[in-house]
């Protein structure tokens, strides 16, 4: 009887690890997918298993996951032949490697192409150093920015600016869908004569849909790792993204 119970409890937590693999946590959702069964969407924080089936409302949405006990990270998404499947993925890019705006001071045009060449990610707004001697700040000295709105209308925003310090805030964007790319450029006015410095294509992250990606995220992993793992997930689906805009946000969101 003894060796039955043995058998039986092996046999329970071998079927409960191979759960526990192919369980995973989504992270981020990219478009609507349905789980199958219940016809429900599923949402940031939801556990699925890889022997589900899912419904995709274009062929393009994909969700992140994340498996909660070994850290294992795959993306859901459909194969060109419509069969659907998760992709191990780390999550990390080029721009992954946790950057610092400490010690950047932008001195010409070719700093500006040099931090623009990426896509930039803005939470909230993000901040550049210039060298106020060769661009000095006044009712005829400014930084703008140039883009198409939502309504097909060409835009002229000027940027607010302190000191040294350059600001860019999603407010800045006059936009329909926050989470989509704006292809733009940033110039500098010089009394009657703009100078055209780069191209920016920026990304603007809906914050509350981040919010319950960091919600996730915190019941995870500790708060040595969450910057680094969060910075991941801002690289791998928005864009390049300050250390201190990643910080400041984790601490107004504790």
């Amino acid at each position: 009887m003894k060796k039955i119970i043995l058998i039986i409890s092996i046999f329970l937590l071998i079927s409960n690890f191979s759960k526990a693999q192919n369980n995973f946590t989504v992270v981020i959702l990219n478009g609507e997918i349905k789980n199958k069964t219940s016809n429900k969407a599923l949402h940031i924080g939801e556990e699925i298993n890889k022997n589900m089936s899912f419904q995709f409302s274009q062929r393009n949405n994909y969700a992140l996951l994340i498996n909660k006990k070994n850290k294992e990270r795959a993306i859901l998404r459909k194969k060109p032949n419509d069969d659907i499947y998760f992709a191990k993925s780390n999550f990390t890019t080029a721009m992954s490697n946790m950057s610092s705006r400490s010690g950047l001071c932008f001195k010409n045009s070719v700093d500006f192409a040099t931090y623009f060449a990426d896509t930039i990610a803005i939470i909230n707004n993000t901040e550049i150093i210039f060298d106020t001697e060769k661009y000095p700040i006044d009712s005829t000295h400014f930084f703008f920015i140039s883009y198409i709105d939502k309504n097909n209308k060409a835009v002229l925003k000027k940027l607010k600016s302190k000191n040294d310090t350059l600001f860019i805030n999603y407010n800045d964007f006059n936009y329909t869908n926050k989470t989509n790319n704006i292809d733009s450029k940033i110039l500098y006015r010089k009394n009657d004569t703009s100078y055209f410095l780069s191209k920016m294509n920026v990304n603007i992250i809906n914050s509350e849909n981040l919010k319950e990606t960091y919600k996730v995220l915190k019941g995870m992993y500790n708060k040595d790792e969450l910057p680094q793992e969060l910075n991941n997930i801002i690289c791998f689906q928005y864009g390049k993204c300050q250390e201190e805009d990643i910080l400041n946000f984790i601490e107004e969101n504790k």
